[in-house]
């Protein structure tokens, strides 16, 4: 324990941690890593690759995407391949040589991103602004240059920090709590004086990343000005899509890197982790959705991505010709007279063109199917469908492989970690108290819900087997909308767990016994299944005459019942008066709950008290925003998002029904100690 003299003592070599305090579950972290990384060199790669082979694709726009692309591969590459050696090799030793050169390429690339986007905001005012000279204004040979200057200026203005670092000794301590190095994170171990480092640190920030997003704000002030002046709302719409990828990057780009810098900045009291996991975010999210936003919301890239991926062809159109219904389908020999009848590919474009009397789906071969859809007019009276075609998420079709991945992945990952979270909850004596009772209550429900959706989904996008009957949808719809109540309901109580908790410390397990908590889960119940149950037959009385083709991966109340020919008062409002005593209701009481926490908690002595008793909610408040989260944004857009197409509705429906399963086993077993320490001792069969 003698001090030692630290004089001429200098760290060579250092020793990246990972993510501190997550140790045990760093093989689980770097599940995402990896999945983040390999899409990212995979679309990326991709997008390259297509943008360079064709000679449509050598536009302005796209040639600076593809300085994007590459800069997110450079980005990508710097980190997560040190990352992952560190969560599976333990392997997170690093020379001040390899450190410097690492550090040198995050800055700088990320310096090169923010360039690039700054020069996509000014290529998308000179298309609106000046739409005529758009091609005489920016030539290659301008680009070229453009490329230079990012160059230039990114790699110099972060050179300097090279020789900034190299002259410091670093005395102090190798342990640098993080998955890759940086500048500040580096430097302030050092023994010398810093504010050399932090003053030009401060400066390279200000001039390069700052500027940039002043430059991009006003750019789309401008944009914004001159599409307003528009006289068509139609040339406004279409105006404003053109630049409906680039401001989801700009979001994606920046909005992470804020926030980050804001709980650093204010955020004292979160746990390191949350910090290191966030700067993660931040060079992790960007390369691996900017290619998957171009894909889907740039048609020139999308159909180039489906023929490169699947050799697809142009679909051929056969209109005007009878077309014969095969045995796998009706009777054989029976003909629909004058169809519009598409031909396509195995994963084609088969796009229904209007709304449809009847469709007519079967395989030729393997590699090929025909859709056909009856132009005849029909007589509607007295018909009423009992049968229902689901379509996915329309507009997307040629994804719906794609898409299914995240669906399968979502799904699976909800079952596992419900099934598992359950699982330890029931065989665990020292887990059944009220609050881990509610949290087994609350995956149950998340099981159901998945369930009730996803192999629907996964069917549509593997098998085109959308057909389902009245009383199957009318079954679907049920369980969803009973167990969304369900959830509404377990988190109202959850709430009221933590106000007796935090409040009513002392009194606490003989207010919630076992025997109260039971009663809740059947008033729960109950209430779910009983305000649902009359919507059955609300719908079992309508008349379904206009259409038996759903837009949607699932089937739900006013979705189905708008396609009946009654009058639908009562069942429109018999649902608003449900979502208001229940959803709305539970909203409102937790945030009472939390306001009367909140009094208890500032009236608590001490600094430490109060974070100690804050940090008990915190699992539960972010389950609360997960779930409410994106159900308030999905009203939002269906409320006030008239121009939004319908694929971004269905998928904003999706979002609502796949995250809080998926993630709420995740959020418990992270933030809550016991449940980690019993999933680690089952999982690796290790007392822990």
């Amino acid at each position: 324990m003698t001090t030692l003299n630290y004089t001429l003592v200098s760290h060579t070599v250092f020793r990246l941690l990972g993510i501190p305090g997550l140790e045990d579950q760093h093989v689980w972290i770097s599940i995402p890593f990896f999945i983040s990384y390999a899409t990212a060199m995979l679309g990326n790669s991709l997008l390259i690759f297509i943008i360079f082979t064709r000679p449509s694709l050598h536009g302005p726009m796209y040639l600076f995407l593809c300085m994007l692309a590459g800069a997110d591969i450079v980005l990508s590459t710097s980190t997560v391949p040190q990352a992952l050696a560190i969560f599976w090799f333990h392997a997170g030793e690093i020379s001040l040589d390899r450190c410097i050169t690492q550090l040198f390429f995050i800055h700088s690339t990320f310096i090169s991103e923010s360039g690039i986007l700054l020069v996509m905001a000014f290529d998308r005012y000179i298309a609106i602004c000046y739409p005529l000279r758009y091609t005489t204004i920016l030539t290659n040979s301008l680009i070229g240059k453009i490329g230079v200057i990012i160059f230039l200026r990114s790699y110099g203005t972060i050179f300097p920090i090279i020789f900034l670092l190299k002259r410091l000794t670093f005395c102090k301590n190798n342990i640098i709590p993080h998955t890759f190095c940086e500048h500040i994170g580096l430097a302030k171990y050092a023994c010398n004086n810093i504010r050399v480092n932090i003053w030009y640190g401060f400066s390279v920030l200000m001039s390069t990343v700052v500027l940039d997003v002043v430059l991009i704000f006003v750019s789309y002030v401008l944009i914004l000005r001159a599409i307003f002046r528009m006289p068509s709302q139609d040339a406004r719409n279409k105006a404003l899509n053109t630049c409906g990828s680039h401001v989801c990057i700009i979001i994606l780009f920046y909005g992470p890197g804020i926030f980050t810098t804001l709980t650093q900045r204010f955020g004292r009291h979160i746990p390191p982790h949350i910090h290191i996991l966030l700067a993660n975010v931040c060079i992790l999210a960007p390369p691996m959705l900017n290619p998957i936003i171009y894909g889907i919301k740039t048609k020139q890239i999308q159909e180039q991505v489906v023929h490169v991926l699947l050799t697809i062809h142009k679909s051929i159109l056969f209109w005007e010709k009878d077309a014969v219904i095969p045995e796998e389908v009706g009777p054989a020999g029976r003909t629909i007279r004058k169809p519009g009848c598409v031909l396509s590919n195995l994963l084609g474009n088969s796009q229904i063109l209007q709304i449809p009397n009847l469709v007519f789906t079967w395989v030729l071969g393997t590699q090929a199917q025909v859709i056909c859809i009856n132009m005849d007019p029909v007589n509607h009276t007295g018909l009423s469908y009992t049968v229902f075609h689901l379509l996915g998420i329309p507009g997307l079709e040629d994804q719906h492989v794609w898409i299914s991945i995240p669906f399968f992945i979502s799904y699976a990952t909800a079952m596992l970690g419900n099934s598992l979270l359950i699982f330890i909850i029931f065989t665990r004596p020292s887990l059944h108290g009220p609050m881990y009772l509610f949290l087994c209550m609350l995956a149950g429900a998340d099981i159901v819900l998945s369930t009730s959706t996803v192999p629907q989904a996964l069917a549509i996008f593997w098998f085109h087997a959308g057909e389902i009957s009245l009383d199957r949808c009318i079954t679907q719809l049920f369980f969803i909308h009973s167990t969304y109540i369900s959830e509404s309901g377990i988190l109202l109580v959850m709430a009221f767990d933590r106000y007796i908790a935090i409040c009513y410390p002392l009194r606490y397990t003989t207010i919630l016994t076992n025997s109260l908590v039971g009663k809740i889960g059947v008033i729960i119940f109950l209430r779910s299944y009983g305000t649902i149950l009359p919507i059955i037959f609300l719908l079992k009385r309508l008349t379904f005459c206009r259409t038996n083709i759903l837009p949607h991966t699932a089937c739900e109340h006013t979705g189905l019942s708008k396609y009946a020919c009654n009058d639908l008062h009562v069942n429109i409002w018999y649902g608003l008066f449900v979502l208001m005593s229940t959803v709305t209701l539970d909203v409102v009481l937790i945030f009472i709950s939390y306001m009367l926490i909140l009094h208890a908690v500032f009236r608590l002595p001490s600094q430490d008290a109060r974070h100690k008793t804050l940090s008990t909610c915190g699992s539960h408040v972010c389950v609360i925003i997960l779930f409410y989260g994106p159900g308030i944004f999905s009203t939002l857009t269906h409320q006030f998002g008239h121009q939004i197409s319908s694929d971004i509705h269905v998928l904003l429906a999706n979002v609502c029904i796949l995250a809080p399963p998926m993630l709420n086993p995740i959020i418990y077993g992270v933030k809550t100690k016991r449940i980690r320490d019993q999933v680690t001792h089952v999982l690796f069969l290790k007392v822990i």
